[in-house]
Parts: C-alpha cells; structure tokens; sequence
C-alpha cells in the first residue's frame, strides 16, 4: 500500500456543492445501484467500436476482468448539494481494481476506473460528460471524454478522445483515440494516487490530531472539540447528547475511508450522527451522516465542515466593553477580530483571560432589526470555563457566560460610552 497523501477530494466536492444547487436529474443512461453512471464493459466497448471499423488502441474499464469474480472490499459514498460521489474498491489475488464515480447530473459526470497489480497503479480509464442543450433549448446532447493512461507499458501513453453523443455511453463514442508520450509518469502517479488516498491506511499523523469530550456542559450534552499539536487552541467540532469512538476495524463496516484521523458515534436512544475526519492538503475535512437504528444505510456522508491545519493568529480589530447587568462593579472587555470572531474575554481586575473558542452562528431575521448570535467556548488553559453567547441587535451587544461548574449565569449590557470610537467601536482596550 502507499501512504495516504493529501488530496483535492473534498475541496473538489465543496467546490461542486456551490454549483449543484438545485439541480435536477435528467441524465439517461447504465446505472449502478446508487445512481452513478458506468460505463459499458469491455467487450461491449470493443464489439461497438469495432462495428464502426475502427480499432480499440488501449484497454478499457474492466480492463479484461470478470468484475463478478472480485470481492468488493470496500464502499465509501458522500454527497455534496446535488453531488454524489462514491468509491469502490475490488481485490482478487494480486489484481485491484478500483471505481470512482461523481455525478452532479445537470452537471456532468466524473467516472475514473483504476487497475493495480500488487501496489503498482497500470491503467486508468477516465470517462467524463457533461450536458448541453442546444442553442433554442430543445434538443439534448453529451460532450462526452475519454481518457486512458497506459502506465504499464514503456513508454507509457495517453490517450485521449472527445465526441458529441445522444446518450451519455462511452460505447457510443465514434471518434478515435489521439495517443501521446507521458512526459512524467511519475508526476503523474503520484498525481492520481493522491485522489485515492482515503482508501489507503493512514500514514503517521503530522498534526497530532485528538478528540476531547467536554460533559455537561450545556444541558446535559457534550461539547466535542479536535486538539492539534499545530493549534494553539483547540477547535469545536459538535455538541452531542453523547460520543463514543469507533475503533478502526469497523470503519469498513461503516463506510469510514481507512485514512481517517479519527471517527466517532454520537449514537443515543436509537441513532445519532457519525463523524469522522480526513486530512487533505492543510485542511481537516470532516463528514458526518446520521444513522438510525431502524435503518442503517439511509444517508450518505456529507462534508460537514472544513478546519485549517495552519491557522493564522488573529489580533483584536476592536473591543467591546459590557457591564454586569446586576452588578454594575463587574465589567467585562471581549477582544474582536477583523472579521468579526471573538479573541479573548477578560474581566476587569483579573489578569487571566479566557481564551473563546468559536462554536456556533446563528441569525434572526423575524423581528424589525436582525438579531445575530455568536456561541463560544471559554478556555482557561486546557480547562473549559464556560460558554459564552453574544448577541448583536441594532445598536446593542449583549454577553451570557454559562460558567461550567454550574455556577449563576452571567448577564451583560454594552457600555456604550466605553466601548464607542470615531468609526464605531473602539480601537482601545476598555481597561
């Protein structure tokens, strides 16, 4: 096997996810089980090309295998909007073959087929079309791709055709195949391994990625945060009633890709999410779906969100300064980032500051003046203080901390005349 490498999967699926929106299936066609378009077998392929009296230069998907006789090892599905993609992998003896299908239907399909002798990568079969309408609307056609890397040989080749079809079929294809030198195979390998690194155990984890469960800490559900040794501070990933890990012999089982950093449950009273992580380039990607008890297999995994491996340090922008709604001799000062993220929260005559962990936005527009509400995590150290919950309306900031241990909430009201600078807030620390 080699090692797991960063890949583009997951920002190529969120990048797709922005594109898909509302889109509707109308593409015809051979199906699998879950949707996504094949292409014809081999033979069929060689017997339609043929029949048009032209030769068939490179081998195509099954590459010459009886797929029936592989055993499917592992099935790995997301979606993104309209997007699904989904992963299979088939061993027989020392052969791998590997199948790999997106299908954003108005969008166009991206089917890429990988053969492996023992660990080395010898042909891949990509076939790629997109629809089109023509110029008055009516009439329906697919300009389809084929490509083939023929890896194996030496030299190895490309080879490449592109045809307008009535059917999405790569049998249908008429044109011929345009052949080329590979100028650098081994870029090129290493390339497309990289689309194939979550089906791959995982290689030694750089960033030191941990889970830790804070319990209790807001109605009796816990706060689920992801450590890195290349943070400062943590990152929160969800809130859930519970969380219990899943050890790596059953990520197959689950459709957990083998290069996962982590995986956990969050199963309680008959179902829950599952959760699990993916290094890609210098992003976490993390992908949940949830799962009932009744019906295991109804959702597929969906990007759920994006951590950065490399962080830049934020310096406040501005400072809000907030009185103790009941106690007019408490004051508290919250350092703002540029883009609008609380920093730091300190009160005033006490050195140590909580450091606030961004949870949750939420937005109210019912009302005359939209009410914007922000969630944090307050660290102290490695400790969970608290949480704390700001809102903005009109004119007004409003501050909650929720202390951990239970002790009495915390109100607060902004102090306008501290808080007010030439252009808004201010620039100067309130204290």
């Amino acid at each position: 096997m080699f090692n797991s490498i960063p890949g583009f999967r997951g920002l190529l699926l969120l990048a797709l996810s922005f594109t898909c929106i509302n889109c509707r299936q109308h593409t015809s066609g051979k199906e699998d089980g879950d949707g996504a378009h094949l292409p014809d077998s081999a033979e069929n392929i060689v017997k339609k090309v043929a029949d048009n009296g032209e030769q068939a230069q490179p081998q195509l998907f099954p590459f010459g295998q009886e797929l029936s006789s592989f055993h499917n090892s592992q099935t790995l599905r997301n979606e993104a909007g309209d997007c699904t993609t989904t992963l299979r992998e088939f061993n027989r003896d020392s052969l791998r073959i590997v199948t790999d299908s997106t299908d954003c239907f108005d969008y166009g399909v991206h089917n890429q087929y990988f053969l492996f002798r023992k660990d080395s990568l010898e042909q891949v079969h990509i076939f790629e079309f997109y629809p089109q309408y023509d110029p008055a609307g009516e009439k329906l056609t697919y300009v389809a791709t084929e490509t083939v890397y023929s890896l194996a040989r030496q030299p190895a080749r490309t080879y490449v055709r592109s045809d307008t079809l009535a059917q999405p079929e790569p049998g249908e294809m008429k044109s011929a195949f345009e052949s080329e030198l590979i100028p650098d195979r081994d870029a090129l390998l290493e390339d497309l391994r990289i689309q194939l690194a979550s089906l791959e155990d995982p290689g030694e984890d750089p960033y030191g990625l941990n889970i830790e469960v804070y319990k209790d800490t807001d109605g009796g559900k816990a706060d689920i945060y992801l450590y890195s040794n290349a943070w400062a501070n943590p990152a929160w990933i969800s809130q859930e009633p519970a969380m219990s890990p899943i050890p790596e012999e059953q990520y197959i089982a689950w459709e957990i890709p083998k290069a996962a950093a982590f995986a956990f449950n969050s199963w309680y009273a008959g179902g829950g999410y599952i959760y699990y992580g993916l290094i890609e380039g210098s992003e976490v990607m993390i992908y949940r779906r949830f799962v009932e008890e009744t019906q295991p297999d109804e959702e597929r995994f969906t990007l759920y969100k994006m951590i950065s491996l490399d962080p830049q340090a934020s310096t406040p922008s501005y400072y809000i300064c907030y009185r103790d709604d009941r106690d007019k001799d408490r004051v508290l000062m919250i350092a703002i980032s540029e883009n609008g993220i609380a920093l730091w929260a300190v009160y005033k005559g006490v050195e140590d500051q909580y450091i606030l962990v961004e949870k949750t936005r939420e937005t109210d527009t019912s009302g005359a003046v939209p009410l914007l509400e922000n969630s944090y995590g307050a660290f102290s150290g490695n400790t969970l203080s608290g949480t704390f919950i700001l809102t903005h309306s009109g004119n007004w900031d409003y501050a909650k901390f929720a202390p951990a241990d239970k002790a009495e909430e915390q109100r607060f009201t902004i102090n306008h005349e501290a808080s007010t600078g030439e252009k808004g807030y201010s620039t100067k620390p309130c204290f």
